[in-house]
């Protein structure tokens, strides 16, 4: 075979330091095998003049394609980036054509993502971990096999998941079985803080981190509020508790401000506004029959009105009784730091708040309300206009875009129910590159 390259670079110091290195080329490898996609990143000052240059890229590659690899490392490291922009995402070459083709001739392709870069974008973009609600069976499979830094994140929390639940990440998540609410929160979060671990080896970082009810817990540890094993240890706790109370509650979602629910409501403890979703959604719960009363009777009033998929009726005074003993668990794990990211609170009443995440937080965390469409007004207040879903699927990115309104804005789920997780990752990150974030490393992405 064919010697790789290797050169010697030599360097003499005032001091008579002298440094030898010996420097050999990466091995070749081929990309039609990578388990990863590529991503190949075009951008111009306009849509035609995109098409004008996917169109050329596809002459020239059809004439005498280098390869693929190649193609990708110079898209990323030798072109200038204009404000309007694509990235064909591909495993082959063959695929590659097939998306430069679409997008010369501006039609869509499952393989191409499109976007112009957003005011703000440039730190990146929020990243949100949503509640219950994104659950799947199959979901971490193949990021299991084919993901090292989730891999490594679920055999980190395998000891404290094995103490506080009695069971095993990588088995449930192998096999597909769930299980109950318990286990599915507390494996909502590892899918979160392991999706995070994904998403920084990918070359992505969060501008700002907001969490929804459980997410926020996958928020703290990325916001470095805390660390892994503290933050499996509360989502361990939190989870435990439901296990009383599993089959009791229920939930909706209802297409009316939270104030206005508030208000029907009169003051109800058996069911009660739960969620502030956005500026025109709110979530209810309460017990199986008064909130079916209530849905029923909403209805019939022309009040849209969709059912949680849920047996735990969370933050409503259901929660009285798991909140003494999780207060107790939490408080012996010690302080909690400073947040390192900006952090948006959904838990208590100022958004900004960088009150300690300490056991009186969790308590308001599980029983009082959620202010996710405040959390979420504050960060676009602060100038934030690009929005990441980190979860399974997405379950809040509608309420985020409701939220934000006609303003310039885009929301990215990482993750969609029964489809190929690493390409929905690599979608993912080229949808940021594409909203103006940055990539620190795209051609390995």
């Amino acid at each position: 075979g064919v010697e790789p390259r290797r050169a010697a670079v030599c360097s003499y110091g005032y001091g008579g330091t002298i440094a030898h290195v010996l420097l050999e080329e990466a091995p070749v490898t081929s990309f039609s095998n990578t388990p990863v996609p590529s991503i190949f990143p075009l951008s111009a000052r306009s849509r035609s003049r995109l098409a004008v240059q996917a169109g050329t890229l596809a002459g020239s590659l059809r004439a005498d394609p280098p390869p693929a690899g190649q193609v990708a490392a110079t898209l990323w490291t030798r072109r200038s980036r204009e404000a309007v922009r694509a990235a064909v995402i591909a495993d082959d070459h063959p695929d590659l054509l097939v998306g430069l083709d679409a997008l010369g001739g501006d039609t869509r392709d499952v393989g191409v993502v499109t976007g112009a870069v957003l005011p703000g974008a440039a730190a990146g973009a929020v990243w949100v971990f949503s509640g219950h609600g994104s659950h799947w069976a199959g979901m971490g499979r193949e990021l299991l096999s084919g993901e090292p830094a989730f891999a490594a994140v679920v055999d980190a929390v395998e000891p404290v998941f094995a103490a506080e639940l009695g069971f095993s990440v990588r088995a449930a998540l192998a096999a597909g079985e769930l299980g109950d609410t318990d286990r599915i929160q507390a494996l909502t979060f590892v899918m979160q803080v392991g999706l995070a671990a994904v998403l920084r080896g990918r070359g992505v970082t969060p501008a700002a981190v907001i969490g929804h009810s459980v997410g926020e817990v996958a928020a703290c540890v990325t916001a470095g509020v805390f660390d892994l094993a503290h933050g499996a240890a509360v989502a361990c706790y939190r989870a435990r508790g439901f296990r009383s109370v599993l089959g009791q509650g229920a939930m909706a979602l209802v297409r009316l401000p939270f104030g206005d629910v508030s208000r029907r409501l009169c003051g109800r403890t058996d069911v009660m506004a739960a969620i502030s979703s956005s500026p025109e959604s709110t979530v209810i719960s309460g017990a199986v029959d008064t909130v079916e009363q209530v849905c029923r009777a909403w209805s019939d009033d022309g009040v849209l009105v969709r059912r949680v998929a849920t047996d735990v009726a969370f933050h409503s005074p259901a929660m009285d009784a798991l909140t003494g003993e999780l207060a107790h668990n939490v408080a012996g794990l010690g302080p909690s730091r400073a947040a390192a990211i900006p952090l948006y609170t959904t838990a208590l009443p100022d958004p900004r708040s960088s009150a300690p995440r300490d056991a009186d937080y969790w308590v308001a965390n599980l029983r009082g309300r959620v202010r996710f469409a405040e959390a979420v007004a504050a960060a676009a207040e602060d100038g934030h206009r690009l929005f990441l879903e980190v979860s399974a699927h997405p379950v809040v990115s509608h309420s985020i875009v409701e939220t934000l309104g006609a303003d310039d804005h885009a929301v990215i789920p990482v993750l969609r129910r029964d489809q190929s997780e690493t390409r929905c990752v690599t979608t993912a990150v080229a949808g940021l590159w594409c909203h103006g974030a940055p990539v620190d490393h795209g051609v390995t992405a």
